[in-house]
């Protein structure tokens, strides 16, 4: 069951590696790993609130990252746009 602790530590401190990032971006991807091991972790233990709860973070941080490669595009296409009609002055 070494295995098992080494998941559990892993994503523990993933999840605290994460909550210190100054980007939203890392941020989101690092807590995404985190809880996904931990979704494994807990359900291997059969720690069902634990598993229904990092679950939820998994598909908030998915759909958190969505929203910020969506603006990233919008944002880069505006940049394309401001640059062929001359409007970055």
């Amino acid at each position: 069951m070494m295995w098992l602790q080494l998941i559990g530590w892993i994503g523990s401190a993933l999840l605290v590696i994460s909550l210190l990032q100054g980007k939203m971006l890392l941020l989101r991807w690092l807590n995404l790993a985190a809880s996904l091991l931990l979704v494994g972790y807990n359900a291997a233990l059969e720690v069902w609130p634990m598993v229904v709860m990092n679950a939820a973070v998994c598909v908030i941080d998915a759909v958190h990252l969505h929203l910020l490669a969506r603006a990233n595009k919008r944002t880069r296409a505006a940049a394309e746009i401001s640059l062929v009609d001359g409007s970055h002055r």
